[in-house]
């Protein structure tokens, strides 16, 4: 019993600080708080809608998963694993061509420090 009141508990808590968040216009933390909450996509989806614009939401939305898409190829590069950047690319859905090779030449340059001058 006291399970079942704690789950509902902790969902309306986490809904009121996505709605806050929403209504602040901080659609990253949002994001981040439905990432770590007992929500489900289709609870999260109906705070946003009735929280925001759709198509605002909807631009957050790509802008969002193209940071975090662009975060895990990075570091794919970062510890040399070209081939899941490479794997990781053709499943993204919001980065370009270009946004990849930007990456890869980031990562792929070399450091000031470890580069010997004479």
């Amino acid at each position: 019993m006291s399970e079942i009141s704690n789950k509902e508990m902790y969902k309306q808590m986490d809904e009121e600080r996505i709605k806050k968040a929403f209504k602040n216009g901080n659609f990253n933390d949002a994001f981040v708080l439905f990432k770590y909450s007992v929500l489900t996509k289709d609870e999260f989806s109906k705070l946003q809608q009735l929280s925001t614009k759709y198509g605002a939401f909807n631009e957050q939305m790509k802008v969002y998963l193209k940071e975090e898409e662009m975060e895990k190829i990075e570091e794919a590069f970062r510890n040399h694993k070209d081939k899941e950047a490479e794997v990781l690319f053709e499943f993204s859905k919001h980065l370009s061509e270009k946004d990849f090779y930007k990456m890869k030449l980031k990562c792929s340059a070399p450091k000031n420090d470890k580069m010997e001058f004479t």
